[in-house]
């Protein structure tokens, strides 16, 4: 499944959340798995994140995140259909 996550983590917990991001996505990357794939983005206020992840579900990219989260996340569904990439 694509995912579309945005939220906002508390501004004390920024470097914590850069932190979490990298320790996930090196564990992506380790794992090896084509179907897991993901892309962080961090907005210009500094405390707005955007994710877009290809994973089986919402919640392994959930896990350890809610304590530094400023209020629930907005997880929007995509259904790709077109792509440029080969």
């Amino acid at each position: 499944m694509d995912f579309l996550i945005q939220y906002k983590v508390k501004p004390d917990l920024v470097d914590a959340q850069l932190a979490a991001i990298k320790t996930f996505t090196d564990a992506i990357r380790a794992e090896g798995d084509a179907g897991q794939r993901y892309a962080a983005y961090r907005e210009e206020d500094g405390v707005s994140f955007t994710h877009h992840a290809w994973m089986a579900d919402e919640e392994t990219f959930a896990e350890g995140k809610k304590q530094r989260w400023e209020g629930p996340p907005k997880v929007t569904k995509l259904a790709q259909f077109a792509t440029s990439a080969q």
